[in-house]
This record gives C-alpha cells, sequence and structure tokens, in this order.
C-alpha cells in the first residue's frame, strides 16, 4: 500500500453515514477507494457507545487501499485518509480538521450521521459529498438535503441493495439524490467526484434561509418544547437543549414513549384490582359486608379499565402495520 496523495491544501470531504446492515455495505464501498484518492473519506457508524473504538477500524480497514484511522479530535482533514468516527461522540467537519463533541444527541444517536453531514455542507460546499447507507428510521436525510442544497454530491444506497432500507430509503423520499446505487457501484462515483472537485470544481458555500416555529411536541430525551425546523428542503425538529429528530424517528420515539406509558397504566390497574379485592375478602372477614361492596366495585372499576388500556395497546400496532401494508402496495 503506498502513500496517500495529497493533491490539495484542503481536500475535498466525502462523509459516509451508516446503521444496522451499513458494516457490509462499507466493506464493499471502502476497499474500492482507491489510496492516492484526492479527497477524505469521513465514516460514521451507529453503534453502541460501550463498543471498542479499534476494533471498528479494524474491520473496516480489511482491503482498504487508503490509510484508515479512528478518528482523534483535532485530525488535519488529508486526502487519501478514511476517518472512522468513535463511539459516543459527534464528528464535526470543519474546513482544515475534525472535531469530537460530546453535543445532544440527534435522532437518538451521538454519533450522528446529520451532525457530520451539516457540518461537512457548511464547510466544503460543492466540495462535499454525502453517502447514505444501510440503517433504519432517517438519520442522515437532513444532512444530506444540506449537502444537496449546497452544491455537493448526494447518493443513496439502493434499498433493495440494502440490508435494511429504512435510511436510504427515507433519504430518497426527502432528497433529490443525484444516484441511488447499489453498494458496490458507490465507490465508482465518489472516485469521480473526487478527482473533479480537487480539480477546483469548489463553487461557491451556499446558505439558504429556512423557516423555525414552535410546535406541540415535547422532546422524547428532556420533556422540553420542540420546534419544528424548516431548513434545505428536509423537515427535523429540535429542543432548546440541542436534541435534535427528523420526523420519522421522533414518531418512532413517540410511539415507544405511549407503549411504555400504557404498560405502567396497566400495570397500576391490574396491582390496585388485586388490592382491592384482597380488601374486600379482610372486609368480609371482619364482617364489614359495606365496605367489602366498596372494594368489590373499585376492583371490578380497575379490571374495566385494564381491558380499555389493553385495547388501547394492540390497536396502534394494528394501525401502524395496516398503514405500512398500504403504503407498500
Amino acid at each position: 500500500m503506498g502513500s496517500p496523495a495529497r493533491s490539495t491544501p484542503e481536500p475535498p470531504l466525502i462523509a459516509i453515514g451508516a446503521s444496522a446492515g451499513g458494516i457490509e455495505a462499507l466493506r464493499l464501498v471502502l476497499p474500492s477507494l482507491p489510496y492516492e484518492l484526492p479527497a477524505a473519506v469521513a465514516v460514521v457508524v451507529h453503534r453502541p457507545p460501550v463498543q471498542e473504538d479499534d476494533r471498528l477500524a479494524v474491520v473496516l480497514s480489511a482491503g482498504a487501499q487508503m490509510r484508515l484511522k479512528t478518528a482523534a479530535d483535532g485530525d488535519a482533514i488529508e486526502a487519501g485518509t478514511i476517518y472512522v468516527c468513535p463511539a459516543a461522540v459527534h464528528l464535526v467537519a470543519e474546513r482544515t480538521h475534525f472535531r469530537l463533541t460530546t453535543g445532544p444527541r440527534e435522532n437518538g444517536a451521538r454519533p450522528s450521521i446529520d451532525v457530520l453531514f451539516r457540518s461537512a455542507a457548511k464547510a466544503f460546499g460543492r466540495r462535499a459529498a454525502g453517502v447514505v447507507l444501510s440503517g433504519m428510521l432517517d438519520d442522515g436525510t437532513a444532512g444530506l438535503g444540506a449537502i444537496k442544497v449546497r452544491g455537493g454530491l448526494t447518493l443513496a444506497q439502493d434499498p433493495d441493495d440494502a440490508a435494511f432500507g429504512d435510511m436510504p430509503r427515507n433519504a430518497i423520499e426527502n432528497v433529490a439524490v443525484d444516484a441511488i446505487l447499489p453498494a458496490a457501484s458507490i465507490a465508482s462515483a465518489l472516485v469521480s467526484f473526487a478527482h473533479a472537485a480537487a480539480a477546483g470544481n469548489n463553487g461557491s458555500v451556499v446558505q439558504p434561509h429556512g423557516r423555525t416555529e414552535a410546535s406541540l411536541f415535547s422532546c422524547p430525551d428532556c420533556g422540553g418544547v420542540l420546534s419544528e425546523v424548516d431548513a434545505d428542503g428536509v423537515v427535523r425538529f429540535r429542543c432548546r437543549t440541542g436534541h435534535a429528530y427528523s420526523p420519522r424517528t421522533l414518531f418512532s420515539k413517540q410511539e415507544e414513549g405511549l407503549e411504555e406509558a400504557l404498560w405502567a397504566a396497566q400495570r397500576a390497574l391490574v396491582e390496585r384490582t388485586d388490592l382491592s379485592m384482597r380488601l374486600a375478602q379482610r372486609s368480609r372477614e371482619r364482617g364489614f359486608n359495606k365496605a367489602a361492596e366498596r372494594f368489590e366495585e373499585r376492583a371490578a372499576e380497575s379490571r374495566r379499565r385494564a381491558e380499555i388500556v389493553s385495547s388501547a395497546m394492540e390497536t396502534p400496532r394494528e394501525a401502524l402495520a395496516n398503514a405500512e401494508a398500504d403504503a407498500a402496495s
């Protein structure tokens, strides 16, 4: 393996985001990038915060021609190098270097693909490329929109080629991506982009207008009020703390919160029914029949409410399944 080429002091930046099933896609894309690529590559993969950073770098370096390393705070952005984001931090691209931050989670994730993509769009403009690979929900969509608006290259893995097609599918549905490709064909498009951008096709950094207004929704992370942000052609929600959600991820988090609340309500009602019956039995044993009847009435009411909650827990799942089936047909 040769030394990485440095064709420009500030090389173009290729930002790649992946989640569930994304390792397999990356193992097709990264080894196909030549060691002399006149661009830097930054990779964000959703993973548990306790996962060892070196382990992911070792897995992704198998067969890679380019130098590959776990990104460190302050790393210079150099051509011919792949930077893999560590666990539990965001990877932010500046004009000449990377920063690692522990800012608020976005879409429930840290690292977040959107954070990397937005920073790449802001710092590199037309000299940035964004790639969304296999994953669930829609992290990366808003960031890809930022790259698109500023004239950069936007690619999405073909959802039918991905192990989990949600993430690229949501990007395709919300951003006019430049190409939809199987993982095996993505490297070729990136090589063409890198050479064109390094040759001076950088253009200007566009600062598009956006709209922010208050919403009626609360943040799943901290409970604060979420603002609706319409920027770069993509809608997302952000609280004052900085937690951010795309519509699909916010919907998923709300569904999780609703289910947890319903389980808690059902558990409380079942326990109330059991306690009321125990008190009714003790009252009858002591000859307090009127008190026993009141406890039995409370037990019956709690049982009825528990049945209503149980029914409500099933209905949203059925409705969601039907909606997804209708959308697929």
